[in-house]
């Protein structure tokens, strides 16, 4: 979801000619005017896009000049950024747990801190690799389904079944399986091959769970972190419990 802010001026302050230095200092500034607190990262990330890099190719030579079509496409992702669009939307993607993702507004871009139950469950997979080799895993609300990826990329055991109450959500979903990776390779995809993508109301789909099962829920929360309102789907709060 993105946030709702009164549309900032637009302000064309990237035309050629300009060099990439240029052009990170005043799309900073304009960000910055425009109250966005991680401007000069957000420009970086947005000049990139627009001139088919990365950042690092970006710092080698900031003297070059950039085009007049590289500069008319920054500045229409640029003006996009100043509106409080999510960089990640604009941009179609983010990384999580070293693997990039593809987000659209129909899931919840994927936060830093989610990596920490990652890590929970790879822990517990882990840890009980001896006497549950193939354990049965279900991420309830999988949005964009970075959770389940980024463990199955890791573990590469087990069944995973992802559900989630929104339909467009799901096709986020099971996409990214086939195109999550940090080289562009299959390996996200072959990781991913035992799982299941499926629509739910709450938890009616999923499964007896066994004592081999662990399931992780999540709860949907708004742009501003507070709780939706009341829906047809059943709450949900992320946790990880194992039997």
């Amino acid at each position: 979801m993105i946030e709702e802010h009164p549309p900032a001026d637009r302000a064309d302050v990237v035309e050629a000619p300009v060099t990439v230095r240029q052009a990170l200092e005043r799309a900073t500034r304009r960000l910055t005017h425009a109250g966005i607190d991680r401007g000069a990262l957000d420009a970086s990330l947005l000049l990139a896009e627009a001139c088919d890099t990365d950042r690092l190719g970006l710092y080698t030579d900031p003297d070059r000049s950039l085009s007049a079509s590289q500069c008319r496409t920054f500045q229409d992702l640029l003006e996009r950024r100043a509106r409080r669009e999510p960089v990640a939307y604009i941009l179609g993607r983010r990384e999580f747990y070293g693997l990039d993702f593809g987000v659209t507004p129909d899931a919840l871009i994927p936060r830093p801190e989610t990596e920490l139950l990652v890590e929970r469950a790879i822990a517990w997979i882990e840890a009980r690799a001896r006497t549950r080799p193939q354990p049965l895993l279900a991420d309830i609300g999988t949005g964009s389904g970075a959770i389940a990826v980024s463990v199955a990329h890791v573990c590469r055991v087990g069944r995973w079944i992802a559900t989630d109450v929104s339909e467009a959500a799901l096709e986020v979903a099971r996409a990214n399986p086939a195109t999550a990776s940090p080289t562009g390779s299959t390996s996200a995809r072959a990781a991913c091959s035992n799982r299941s993508v499926s629509r739910s109301t709450a938890y009616a789909p999923i499964p007896p769970m066994s004592p081999r099962a662990i399931a992780i829920r999540s709860s949907r929360k708004s742009a501003n972190g507070n709780p939706p309102r009341p829906s047809s789907a059943a709450p949900m709060v992320w946790t990880m419990s194992a039997n």
